[in-house]
């Protein structure tokens, strides 16, 4: 017989939110009419007790705000998409190898790709932590291809003379 003992177990009382019944004459929940409020929405101004304040960057909101700031999409403190220039980077120097048509764009994606990958080397645009790997494959295929295309342009132009 095997038992597993969840994390939340062993957590501190304290560090669940403090429910506390409201008294006569005092300011409830908007949502839970039996909750005394703690903090007032910063978007529309409910009364909000500790189990409904959602913390967004240093703002409290109701989950109603929040679900519509993430609606408008333009709300500073909510992260809609990342763009992952790991991905970009790697796909611009392989996408031209699909089909042999596309090869001929390599002259523009490897100095594009290779830009990229020095440029977002050090940022990161996701929540998720990634590794850097697909940005070292990305920058020794750009390497590859530029030199590849240099050493093409270089005989072309020596056979010529």
């Amino acid at each position: 017989m095997e038992a597993y003992i969840f994390p939340e177990f062993h957590r501190e009382p304290s560090s669940f939110p403090a429910i506390h019944l409201a008294q006569d004459h005092e300011a409830v929940c908007y949502f839970h009419s039996r909750y005394r409020a703690a903090i007032p929405c910063d978007h529309c101004g409910r009364f909000l007790c500790e189990i409904c304040a959602i913390p967004v960057g240093n703002r409290q909101l109701c989950a109603e705000c929040l679900a519509q700031l993430r609606k408008q999409r333009d709300e500073s403190g909510l992260v809609h998409y990342a763009a992952l220039f790991d991905n970009v980077a790697l796909f611009l120097v392989t996408a031209p190898f699909v089909t042999v048509i596309f090869w001929i764009f390599t002259i523009l994606s490897a100095p594009a790709s290779l830009f990229l990958s020095f440029y977002y080397w050090s940022r990161q645009w996701s929540l998720a932590p990634r590794s850097r790997f697909r940005f070292g494959i990305a920058i020794l295929f750009s390497i590859l291809l530029i030199a590849i295309w240099a050493f093409g342009i270089y005989q072309i132009f020596n056979h010529r003379r």
